[in-house]
């Protein structure tokens, strides 16, 4: 009998159209803290930008605060799908916006410290960069190449082409890595970092 073992569970939706004037307001509101940013121009994020190094608080500003709580609403049905949501609490404990210009990339790494992480595309298009998903079994390979084989089992990789409204979820600890953006359109998305945790008896 043929049993899948340690699989990786993602998170992936466009959420309602109706969120669409507010997803091009929290754009220009990511880009006016960057323009307002002495630190802008620093080199942790080449030709790109994130709230992440700046002292700007977007996790409790009043401009999330919906977005916030659609984060975590698609992050309960995650957690209801996997079979994890009685008494559990879905918190989204740092919230940090990032721009992707011209050339711009974010290499290789996981989110410690949280259960799971994720991203909500704000401005996005097909010909935008692509978020590349790392197994971290791949790691492990010696002499087998898995991608050989024309299985999904196998495959150690995925390459995701989110667009506007797009919503991703995944263990903090799955390697994730953005492309370099290769057009001039600035790719503009909220990430996140979600903990569970216990909820108490009332």
């Amino acid at each position: 009998m043929l049993k899948n073992i340690f699989e990786t569970p993602m998170w992936h939706k466009r959420i309602s159209p109706k969120w669409r004037d507010e997803l091009k307001r929290l754009t220009g509101v990511i880009k006016d803290i960057r323009d307002k940013d002495p630190n802008s121009n620093q080199s942790q994020y080449l030709n790109g930008y994130t709230t992440y190094y700046s002292k700007e608080d977007i996790l409790n500003s009043k401009d999330f605060i919906n977005i916030k709580k659609v984060i975590e609403t698609e992050a309960q049905e995650f957690m209801k799908e996997l079979g994890i949501c009685d008494n559990i609490d879905v918190k989204v404990e740092t919230l940090f916006g990032n721009i992707n210009g011209q050339y711009s990339a974010h290499s290789m790494h996981i989110h410690e410290m949280s259960h799971f992480s994720g991203s909500l595309y704000l401005d996005a298009n097909i010909k935008d960069a692509k978020i590349g998903f790392l197994s971290p079994s791949y790691l492990s390979m010696m002499h087998f190449n898995p991608d050989m084989f024309d299985k999904k089992s196998f495959k150690t990789s995925l390459k995701l082409t989110p667009r506007t409204g797009d919503i991703l979820i995944f263990p903090s600890w799955l390697l994730h890595e953005v492309e370099p953006q290769q057009q001039k359109h600035e790719r503009v998305c909220v990430a996140f970092n979600i903990i569970l945790n216990p909820r108490r008896p009332v």
